[in-house]
């Protein structure tokens, strides 16, 4: 599929300008199909939704005449999860399923209808695992996804040869056990970065927009 990179129009010299940072094939085109968000424009985040949207990785949500994205909401792990496994299916890198698998989950009555395929695929591929709970690990789909949580993730489809280079994140301290090496592999990979203050904050709930951008940054690292 043809990824959207974004660009600007210049209506009188009919120019359209566009940031690249590495070669690749380009062609301009009209994408009639694409839906436009209302409140996305300008934000830090709009070329990574529109990526992924133009992937068909993600969707908006009508509203009105239109469509939004909500990007400051916080994301929920059956939502995270479907945006990981699409990506994961469109690019071949795991095999669909004709219907569900059974799933190990205390709760899995609980996970939607759309969202029970990308659950099992997910399990199956030992992408996603739980959380612990005393009755068993529980998918908690409506949750928010915290930021340790969607890096683990994003980490178990990813190689790791070179274990060298280490993060300069002043509150290591706080990373999970479980999370630690993660999260140092995706600061390799570019993936994800500290804040202003040098900050990860792994217990932080992840918005639409900053997953959007984990997202688009993890696909475009592994190509």
């Amino acid at each position: 599929k043809w990824q959207y990179i974004g660009g600007v129009l210049n209506p009188e010299t009919e120019e359209f300008t566009v940031s690249l940072n590495h070669f690749s094939k380009y062609a301009l085109l009209a994408n009639h199909e694409m839906q436009r968000f209302d409140d996305v424009d300008g934000r830090w985040s709009e070329n990574y939704i529109k990526a992924l949207h133009s992937l068909g990785i993600v969707n908006g949500i009508p509203y009105g005449a239109g469509y939004r994205f909500d990007p400051e909401r916080e994301i929920s792990r059956i939502e995270f999860t479907k945006m990981v496994v699409e990506a994961l299916l469109q690019t071949n890198q795991i095999e669909d399923i004709q219907q569900d698998m059974p799933l190990p989950f205390t709760d899995s009555s609980q996970i939607p209808e759309w969202g029970r395929k990308y659950a099992s695929l997910a399990c199956s591929n030992n992408i996603i695992s739980g959380r612990g709970t005393k009755g068993g690990p529980a998918f908690d789909a409506y949750a928010p996804i915290t930021k340790a949580e969607a890096a683990v993730i994003l980490g178990r489809t990813l190689d790791d040869p070179e274990k060298t280079a280490e993060s300069n994140f002043i509150d290591k301290n706080r990373f999970p056990s479980w999370a630690r090496d993660s999260i140092e592999l995706l600061w390799r990979k570019g993936i994800v970065q500290g804040d202003s203050n040098h900050l990860f904050v792994p217990d932080k709930n992840l918005t639409r927009e900053e997953a959007a951008s984990m997202i688009m940054k993890w696909i475009n690292s592994s190509y």
